[in-house]
């Protein structure tokens, strides 16, 4: 389902799994896969998504710039919205970029 899949990716977003695709990629590295395999074709969206969340800091320092400014932005807007609910929120989205 999309639900699953989208829950999938973003949990493949968080670092303590990175060493465990990389190792995972690595015994892929050279071999046919067959696209048609579901286990495979969810790894390699974990992978891509995986990839897309770290790739900012290889960008030209403007751009990368640009980017971390937009997701403490989000981050701070989303502590905003939490409090105004009354509801808990992370201290660190907290601050004003």
């Amino acid at each position: 389902t999309v639900r699953k899949t989208m829950i999938s990716v973003i949990l493949a977003t968080d670092m303590k799994v990175h060493f465990d695709m990389v190792s995972q990629l690595q015994a892929l590295a050279g071999k046919a896969t067959n696209p048609e395999d579901e286990k495979s074709f969810d790894f390699v969206q974990r992978v891509l998504v995986h990839a897309a969340d770290l790739s900012n800091p290889v960008l030209p320092t403007h751009r990368a710039r640009d980017w971390a400014y937009r997701a403490v932005l989000e981050f701070h807007t989303q502590a905003e919205q939490e409090k105004s609910e009354g509801l808990p929120f992370a201290p660190f989205m907290e601050p004003h970029p």
